[in-house]
């Protein structure tokens, strides 16, 4: 049977290898093809890593791609911070800062270290979680709000979207590192359920955005494929999150990796990234 790190380890490097590429994040920042090769090279490697038990030497092979998503991060922040940037842009921007985050977290996974403590096993899904919740959920949500605003829709909806991601993914991960420290489970809870409520409002500007008039038919129906897998993964993060309340219900965390963490690799990411490149390729 197929263990849950083993499973954690695709999924990221389903992100690395195939999903970051594919959104090519670095043209909106003024990269090119020297960006692309490095994100494919470093990702290369990352996978390769995995051949090794975490220690220096698989660590060496991360390292490429912790260089990476720090330069891509910098330059995120840095684009950020520019007085012109709305908040599409804005969002699209710190989506690069936030998958650096999670790059320096992959590399302590493969390293073997245990920040504050934290068993491997959440060290590599706070990797993860920055590369789907942080990079692909802010990127998805920004083409969503450029979209909208493009063709003259309500974007209140879109913007709060944007807004709930940006606050949201780093509340998880301080939520988490709340309760490792002996923090309130209410700390916790609340930032799964912001996550939740974020979400699925990203999720359902993303079919705002699909079913607008003239959305190629490919990217149309990705984009819902999209929006209903993150509907079902944001309802079992809430249900995750509520296991302090209601422990009995919870699902454990091993079926989160499989169940929560394809739907958002396999369904959301993927379909959505894919959409969100073939609409802004498309002639307005």
């Amino acid at each position: 049977m197929i263990g849950a790190p083993f499973w954690a380890s695709l999924l990221l490097l389903w992100a690395a290898c195939v999903l970051i590429p594919a959104a090519a994040p670095w043209e909106r920042l003024g990269g090119g093809a020297r960006w692309a090769r490095s994100a494919r090279g470093a990702a290369l490697l990352l996978a390769f890593s995995y051949f090794l038990e975490a220690g220096a030497g698989a660590a060496s092979l991360a390292a490429p791609w912790l260089i990476f998503t720090l330069a891509l991060g910098a330059r995120g922040a840095a684009a950020a911070l520019r007085p012109a940037r709305g908040l599409a842009e804005r969002t699209a921007d710190l989506s690069c800062a936030l998958l650096a985050i999670g790059g320096a977290w992959v590399f302590a996974a493969r390293l073997g270290f245990q920040p504050l403590g934290f068993d491997p096993m959440i060290v590599l899904l706070t990797g993860v979680h920055f590369h789907y919740a942080g990079f692909a959920l802010s990127w998805c949500a920004a083409s969503a709000l450029r979209a909208l605003a493009a063709h003259g829709s309500r974007i209140r909806l879109a913007r709060a979207a944007c807004a709930g991601v940006l606050c949201a993914v780093p509340a998880v991960a301080g939520g988490i590192t709340s309760t490792q420290l002996g923090g309130p489970a209410a700390v916790e809870l609340s930032a799964a359920l912001l996550m939740a409520v974020a979400g699925g409002a990203a999720a359902f500007a993303q079919a705002e955005a699909a079913l607008l008039p003239g959305a190629p038919p490919a990217a149309r129906a990705l984009a819902l494929l999209s929006s209903g897998a993150l509907v079902a993964g944001m309802i079992l993060a809430a249900g995750y999150g509520l296991r302090f309340a209601a422990p009995e219900t919870a699902p454990p965390l091993e079926f989160m990796v499989f169940a929560h963490g394809s739907l958002n690799a396999f369904g959301f990411a993927t379909c959505g990234i894919l959409s969100a490149a073939r609409r802004e390729r498309a002639p307005v």
